[in-house]
């Protein structure tokens, strides 16, 4: 088990400014800002695994989760982009969605996660307004964490 101590000291000795988001959710939780706790915790996932994404063109920030995962080669990635542009789509979650072979486990559950964050985050206003309680933020938080934890260990 990784202690926190630990995994803050790599984030602010390697990634200062995702530290910083980081911090700003935990601050942002133990101020009853239950919102601002889940985007600040969106901004430190996606930030930590732009870490990773490499320089392609079709590099985004689940770049970075897919290599991490190991689910990842040049060619698989080639493979989701063909078939994004297959189908007309520019959304991964329209991807996962009609992706039924089942591939991808570890980056579809870290993609899953990350819409969470961003519908009860970022974009809470927005359609269904989501309206995150203390509990919800705490479990994304801890969620957020443990994915920290995994890439920590997996890079170290």
């Amino acid at each position: 088990m990784v202690d926190l101590y630990g995994l803050e000291q790599w984030l602010l000795n390697k990634y200062p400014e995702i530290f910083d988001s980081y911090e700003g959710a935990i601050d942002s939780y133990a101020s009853g800002n239950y919102g601002t706790c889940i985007e600040a915790c969106r901004t430190t996932l996606t930030g930590l695994f732009s870490k990773y994404k490499g320089t392609d063109s079709f590099s985004k920030w689940f770049r970075g989760a897919a290599d991490i995962s190991g689910e990842l080669s040049e060619t698989n990635m080639q493979d989701i982009k063909r078939h994004l542009d297959a189908l007309g789509k520019n959304e991964l979650a329209d991807f996962f969605e009609e992706n039924a072979s089942g591939n991808y486990k570890k980056t579809r559950a870290i993609y899953s996660v990350y819409s969470m964050l961003s519908d009860y985050g970022t974009h809470r206003q927005e359609g269904t307004v989501e309206v995150p309680s203390k509990e919800d933020s705490l479990m994304m938080l801890r969620m957020t964490e443990d994915i920290m934890i995994w890439i920590f260990q997996k890079k170290r």
